[in-house]
């Protein structure tokens, strides 16, 4: 079984895969867990693909320049599931990316795929934190031995980029604020405090938030992604004249595929107003 399924997940397209029990799993609550669930299959999806074009760093998160990633993560999934269930027909498979009903990051690390990082991220060898995590949920055991990953060595590098203080470490514990995290603040609707305005002028961010990632070690010599995905039709920033005038389903229609349009162009236009670019 297993020697299939590494070619099933190479083929559709991970970097990095490992296998755990469910009991090995942190249940977080949001999406209940299918009935019957016994294992689950990790995969590492990367995204980066260099910091900038033409000099231009832009002011949308990196994982927000392509194709939204739960579209094409979970399309890819999806494909693995459909041939695992030609080979197991009597067993089930589910896909899942970001909404899930497990920890994610901590998953990574205890199947060996991604290590954790300070910032709560996973870290994967070869593409670094700019990677994304999807998993599938099976109806049977499914698994092989893999040492756990563990933890970067809390250089701190992270902690210090973040222009909030959302990353503390105290004793070896580390604290992560999401109410103080720049890339939850940028995605929130509505109206910002004046502390919540002045977290977006600092990280200069329309969508996301990259600081944190960009003074990783880990990140320093980050290969690029070969899913065309991640790498065609990027957006690194929006401009006044491309979003003004445009109803909400005429930004559906023209960013429809992006992770950023998810919440309309409310959020944005706010940030861009932030920012002094509206």
């Amino acid at each position: 079984m297993m020697d299939r399924l590494n070619i099933i997940l190479k083929e559709c397209g991970a970097a990095a895969w490992g296998t755990a029990k469910i009991g090995q799993t942190q249940p977080i609550g949001e999406v209940q867990l299918p009935d019957g669930a016994q294992s689950v299959v990790c995969a590492v999806f990367p995204y980066f693909t260099g910091h900038g074009a033409g000099g231009e760093v832009g002011t949308i998160a990196k994982f927000a320049r392509g194709e939204d990633y739960h579209r094409a993560v979970l399309r890819r999934l999806e494909a693995a599931c459909a041939e695992l269930r030609l080979l197991y027909p009597s067993v089930f498979f589910k896909a899942y990316t970001d909404v899930s009903p497990i920890s994610e990051v901590r998953l990574a690390r205890v199947c060996g795929a991604a290590m954790t990082g300070m910032h709560g991220l996973a870290i994967s060898p070869r593409y670094g934190s700019y990677a994304v995590i999807g998993e599938i949920i099976c109806g049977e055991t499914f698994t092989a031995e893999k040492q756990d990953a563990g933890y970067c060595g809390r250089c701190g590098a992270c902690a210090s980029a973040c222009p909030t203080g959302a990353l503390t470490e105290n004793k070896g514990m580390v604290s992560y604020e999401r109410q103080l995290c720049v890339s939850h603040i940028t995605q929130k609707r509505g109206e910002l405090s004046t502390l919540e305005q002045e977290a977006v002028k600092k990280a200069g961010f329309i969508w996301g938030c990259d600081l944190c990632q960009d003074a990783c070690p880990h990140n320093k010599d980050a290969e690029i992604t070969p899913l065309p995905e991640f790498r065609k039709g990027l957006v690194y920033s929006l401009k006044r004249s491309e979003l003004e005038g445009l109803s909400g389903r005429e930004f559906k229609k023209k960013y429809g595929a992006r992770s950023f349009a998810y919440k309309g162009a409310g959020p944005i236009i706010r940030n861009m107003k932030i920012l002094g670019l509206w």
